[in-house]
């Protein structure tokens, strides 16, 4: 069983954000959240999981923020 990581609460919010309009504070939030650990794992040396971990959280992102925040129907959906 795997521990629970502190930068998951920011990344599991932004998953879960229903409103487009706080998308993108929230991504933002969750990066520097990630970041933050990824950088203090770096310098520690530990836990390869959680890096691994992080470093798929940040591909999700990358792919909600294309397919939500900078696509055409996601453009549409906001401004109806």
């Amino acid at each position: 069983m795997r521990a629970d990581y502190g930068w998951e609460r920011a990344y599991r919010e932004t998953i879960l954000e229903t409103d487009d309009s706080k998308l993108p504070g929230r991504i933002e939030d969750a990066k520097k959240a990630m970041n933050l650990r990824f950088r203090e794992l770096v310098q520690i040396g530990g836990n390869a999981e959680e890096r691994q971990a992080i470093t798929e959280a940040f591909q999700s992102l990358k792919t909600l923020s294309e397919e939500r925040i900078t696509s055409p129907q996601a453009a549409d959906a906001n401004n109806e």
